[in-house]
């Protein structure tokens, strides 16, 4: 019953939400963000995106920087560190809108590189424009 029950939740939150799986920099703060594969459509009018990621091979303990871009003109929506392992909203109530596809693109957080050595690791998770 719990395996059937974490199944199906599994399924409802990936039809809703776009995946992502990227290698990062963070051995520099003007690093070149790297972009989501996928964008989706927002239908609902709530003026935010939602992003769950975590920072694989890492200790996991920073946040790293996120932007919201709108497909059609490639312009900044919204902008945000955000925490790993919980899901997060990025708002901008007078760009993110309904009728526009959004991707993100995302670059490390420079302590993995000062306090762990790291040039560079992967950050994983899904964005929700809906």
């Amino acid at each position: 019953m719990m395996a059937a029950l974490v199944t199906m939740l599994s399924i409802c939150v990936s039809a809703s939400a776009t995946t992502f799986t990227r290698l990062v920099k963070c051995d520099d703060e003007n690093a070149e963000y790297v972009d989501t594969v996928n964008s989706e459509t927002k239908t609902v009018n709530s003026y935010k995106i939602k992003v769950r990621h975590d920072a694989n091979g890492t200790s996991n303990s920073y946040t790293n920087h996120f932007k919201a871009i709108a497909v059609k003109d490639r312009k900044q929506k919204a902008a945000k560190w955000l925490k790993t392992g919980g899901e997060y909203p990025m708002e901008n109530a007078r760009a993110i809108i309904t009728g526009t596809a959004y991707y993100l693109k995302m670059r490390g957080n420079t302590n993995y590189n000062t306090y762990e050595g790291l040039e560079e690791f992967v950050i994983s998770g899904y964005f929700k424009v809906n």
